[in-house]
């Protein structure tokens, strides 16, 4: 039988790892080539400031007609996909399966954090999928260039997702189907705050209640459209109202911080 797992992290922790590691890359490039083409409104602020990170994520929110930040010809589907939502993931799969008449693997399990992986991830497959071979440890680790933060992108948007400000209210939103659907997640208290604002859960059942497009259709192969992915895609792309709903009333009657 087979067993399909993964680890998922914090997914506004990953968003802001992510967006350093676009940067760093976008960075990189730029010294190397010797040239900076000018890019999406965003990269009109200094590099490695609280403002630039505030602009990146109101850019990346607005969607391509307002940003052209997906038409950013050096910032390839590779690179800002770092930042996209963990449970378009979950879509996907389920697309897969839909298109292979119910046949394809699910997500057997997953693991709620990357802490001590090393260790973690070993036992947690072995309670996870019984009769597979058992190791101790990972051969090695890998180690991004970006992680060493020497152009100060991630510690930037650190400050601006600690302040807990309009931006860190932003960033809840963006990702509220991913502590929905991955629901053994701790959530942010101010992500807490802002799933439980009446106003939110308005706005949210409006958008899931509007008809969508196929983001992906079984015949043809067609990939989601850079507007997909702005926030209205990453909000409504998949789940009913009702469930989603009912996913996000588990987090305002949660006490403890977890769903």
């Amino acid at each position: 039988q087979t067993c399909v797992v993964t680890a998922v992290r914090d997914p506004v922790d990953r968003f802001l790892s992510g967006y350093n590691e676009v940067e760093y890359r976008r960075e990189v490039r730029d010294r190397q080539s010797g040239s900076n083409s000018g890019g999406p409104p965003y990269t009109r602020w200094e590099n490695g400031t609280t403002d630039r990170f505030k602009q990146f994520v109101t850019d990346f929110i607005g969607g391509p007609q307002s940003s052209g930040i997906y038409q950013f010809k050096r910032l390839g589907i590779q690179e800002i996909a770092h930042v996209f939502s963990m449970s378009g993931v979950l879509w996907g799969l389920k697309r897969i399966n839909d298109c292979n008449g119910g046949t394809a693997p699910k997500l057997t399990a997953y693991l709620p954090s990357l802490h001590n992986l090393d260790t973690e991830f070993p036992n947690f497959l072995s309670e996870t999928c019984p009769g597979l071979h058992h190791f101790d440890s990972f051969d090695k680790k890998f180690v991004h260039d970006s992680q060493s933060d020497v152009f100060n992108f991630h510690s930037a948007a650190k400050r601006v997702w600690k302040n807990q400000g309009a931006i860190s209210r932003a960033l809840c939103i963006i990702h509220s189907m991913d502590y929905a659907c991955f629901d053994s997640l701790p959530v942010p208290s101010v992500c807490q705050s802002v799933y439980t604002d009446q106003q939110f859960r308005d706005k949210l059942m409006d958008a899931l209640s509007a008809r969508r497009k196929n983001m992906l259709a079984c015949s043809g192969g067609n990939y989601p459209s850079a507007n997909n992915m702005s926030i209205a895609g990453v909000v409504g792309g998949g789940g009913s109202a009702s469930s989603l709903a009912a996913a996000l009333a588990k987090l305002r009657s949660s006490n403890d911080g977890t769903t």
